[in-house]
C-alpha cells in the first residue's frame, strides 16, 4: 500500500538548516563583478572602461573555469576571483604597475562599505591567491590549447 508523506517541503527546510547549508553563496565571478569599480578609471581605477571590461570578461571566464576544477573547491571565492583578474592583467597585456594598482586598491578596502576591516580586507599576495593562480593558468591551458599567448 501507498504511503502518504504529510511534510515533505517542511522536512526538507528543516534538514537544510540542520545541516547549515547556504543557498547561493558568493561565487568567484561574483567577486569579479564586484571587482570592476576598482579596475575602472570612472571610479579611480588604473584602466579605461572598455579595458576594465575586457579584464573582467576574462576573469569570469576563468572564475567559471574553476568550477570544473576540484582543487578550487577548498579555496575561498574571493581568492580565485582575485587570482583570474590578475592573471587577466597579465593575459591582456597590462602593465605591472596596473597591476599594482589593483592590489594597493584591494588592500586598502578597509570597511568602506561598513564592515569589519579585518574581514573585508583581501590578502592579494597570500599564498592561496598564488596557488589559486597556478591552477586556474593550468585548467586555462587545458581548456584552451590553441591559445599561441605565452601567458
Amino acid at each position: 500500500a501507498l504511503q502518504r508523506v504529510p511534510c515533505t517541503v517542511p522536512c526538507r527546510v528543516a534538514s537544510r538548516h540542520e545541516a547549515q547549508w547556504r543557498l547561493f553563496p558568493p561565487t568567484p565571478a561574483s567577486f569579479v563583478r564586484s571587482f570592476l569599480p576598482l579596475l575602472s578609471t570612472n571610479c579611480g581605477g588604473p584602466l579605461d572602461d572598455n579595458a576594465a571590461e575586457d579584464v573582467t570578461e576574462f576573469a569570469k571566464f576563468l572564475s567559471e573555469l574553476s568550477v570544473c576544477a576540484h582543487p578550487f573547491a577548498s579555496a575561498r571565492p574571493s581568492s580565485i576571483a582575485v587570482a583570474a583578474v590578475l592573471l587577466g592583467f597579465e593575459r591582456l597585456g597590462h602593465s605591472e604597475e596596473t597591476r599594482e594598482a589593483f592590489r594597493a586598491a584591494l588592500a586598502s578596502n578597509e570597511g568602506d562599505d561598513g564592515s569589519d576591516p579585518a574581514t573585508s580586507r583581501f590578502e592579494v599576495d597570500s599564498p592561496e591567491v598564488r596557488a589559486c593562480g597556478a591552477l586556474l593558468r593550468r585548467v586555462y591551458r587545458l581548456a584552451v590549447p590553441e591559445d599561441p599567448s605565452p601567458f
